[in-house]
């Protein structure tokens, strides 16, 4: 008698369409955690949920196997769901800390031994640094949040690496619209309970004000290099999508009509110029490859 007969026989409680539904979930050799599935669903835990719910979970406790320090499922522990899931959230962590290559996802402003200033590029770049914050930027179910910040202006986090910044200005987060000028525009600074402060809240909890000055120039300097980069990526956008509009088959359609009843020279008029903005661009974009 094989093993999935066996167990089917051991939890005649649980009906047949869901008995088969754990054993197709469980893809391990030795159907490892087919038991351990059959054996909650017997216990009728809310917790659990839904079938979906507990298969969903075992499953990645079976893909974060390398990050769960308590690795026998069949531990005691593990009867109750709520364990399960807080192991495999903790997995989750401890595996995006370890392949987390902090070049991808963000590039650092300003570093020292006191602290540093980073630009969150990625939504997991921000999660990284925003982490133990309020931010609605740091947030791990609203990416599109991050994204519109990320889009419509300059945002960089700056933290205390001596730890002795007290409460909730150990982290702080810069923001600037890019519809603000550079140099007149005012930016705003939250704190890690996304609250709004100011250069003097921040002076009074620790962080000093020399330093202060030469993190908010850096930050107005970075702004406007970005600021000048989204314009130039704006034009190259609108650029390339009238190009795209271009309708090259209407265009010789109406060629032909007019060149039938119009100066000989028209036709190669318009082959000149499509030729010589093709030339142009052609030796322009060679010339800045190679510069």
């Amino acid at each position: 008698m094989s093993k999935v007969e066996k167990l089917e026989l051991k939890y005649p409680q649980v009906i047949k369409g869901t008995f088969t539904k754990f054993v197709n979930s469980d893809t391990t050799p030795t159907k490892k955690y087919l038991e351990y599935m059959l054996k909650m669903w017997s216990t009728k835990s809310k917790s659990i949920g839904s079938i979906q719910s507990l298969i969903e979970q075992v499953r990645k406790f079976d893909e974060l196997l390398p990050y769960i320090p308590l690795k026998d499922i069949y531990h005691f522990e593990y009867t109750n769901f709520e364990f399960l899931k807080a192991m495999n959230e903790k997995a989750e962590e401890i595996k995006e800390e370890k392949s987390f290559v902090r070049e991808e996802h963000c590039d650092i402003i300003i570093e020292n031994d006191k602290y540093f200033m980073v630009r969150p590029r990625t939504h997991k770049g921000s999660l990284k640094y925003g982490n133990n914050t309020k931010w609605c930027t740091a947030s791990k179910h609203n990416e599109s949040t991050f994204t519109r910040y990320f889009q419509n202006g300059y945002l960089v986090y700056l933290i205390d690496k001596t730890n002795e910044i007290p409460g909730n200005f150990g982290k702080i987060a810069l923001y600037f619209d890019y519809a603000k000028s550079p140099l007149s525009g005012e930016f705003t600074f939250y704190d890690a309970s996304d609250k709004e402060t100011d250069e003097l809240k921040l002076v009074k909890n620790g962080w000093e004000e020399i330093e202060l000055v030469k993190i908010t120039n850096t930050f107005r300097y970075y702004f406007l290099k970005n600021q000048e980069f989204r314009k130039s990526l704006d034009y190259v956008n609108k650029f390339k999508q009238s190009v795209e509009k271009l309708n090259v088959d209407e265009l010789i359609e109406n060629i032909k009509v007019v060149d039938n009843t119009y100066d000989l020279t028209f036709l190669d008029n318009i082959k000149n110029t499509i030729n010589n903005f093709n030339n142009n661009f052609t030796t322009k974009l060679k010339n800045y490859g190679n510069r």
